[in-house]
């Protein structure tokens, strides 16, 4: 391989220094969500139906069987080692 010689105003490069850094704006934003008013009423209504069912399995005595309250027990215990 053979090399030329470099004609003309060519200058070898120079390092520029260190580049700036863009420090990142610092922005708020929010989000909103609207709920129409037939949207909460069926919340309400499906609230007022879970309810309704845990009251009757209470009222059942389904909460006081020995394998009903060993799941209640389990997922309390799973809850609490959840790390936060």
């Amino acid at each position: 391989m053979i090399i030329k010689e470099v004609y003309g105003d060519q200058l070898p490069l120079q390092p520029t220094g260190p580049k700036k850094v863009k420090q990142p704006v610092s922005v708020t934003k929010t989000d909103k969500v609207d709920v129409s008013p037939e949207a909460r009423s069926l919340f309400e209504a499906g609230k007022a139906k879970k309810l309704e069912e845990i009251s009757g399995k209470i009222d059942s005595g389904f909460y006081f069987k020995p394998e009903t309250t060993e799941k209640v027990a389990e997922s309390i215990l799973k809850d609490l080692k959840k790390p936060e």
